[in-house]
């Protein structure tokens, strides 16, 4: 189980890290979807594309920020039970190994679902 959450925090960092980089889109120079859209008027505006972008960049820096939390908490709980001789230290882990788990999810959906919005207005 802490091999499989120790692989998950490897897929989320490399997705994040590659999420991340919309921040270059987000302060660069974008079309206005409403010339692109005329005569009819588009599903979004310019400023909402860039919220959405932003919303989207703040998930994948979240989710970077977590997993690295979540990883460096596996290693003080493992050294910690090592050096005591503890190994019922799995128990505590599970729970937060969960919890940051569904966390990572929720906020990676929610990343693609901010960046999807703003590409419906293209």
């Amino acid at each position: 189980s802490l091999k499989e959450f120790q692989m998950l925090i490897t897929i989320v960092l490399t997705i994040s890290i590659f999420g991340a980089s919309t921040f270059a889109i987000i302060a660069g120079q974008m079309q206005d979807p409403a010339e692109l859209w005329k005569p009819a008027p588009p599903p979004f505006s310019l400023a909402t594309v860039r919220r959405f972008l932003a919303a989207a960049w703040l998930c994948f820096i979240l989710t970077i920020a977590i997993a690295g939390y979540s990883s460096s908490v596996v290693i003080i709980l493992r050294q910690r039970a090592e050096r005591f001789n503890e190994h019922t230290w799995h128990a505590h882990w599970d729970i937060l190994g969960i919890a940051s788990s569904i966390l990572l999810h929720v906020l990676l959906v929610l990343a693609f679902l901010f960046l999807s919005l703003g590409l419906v207005a293209y």
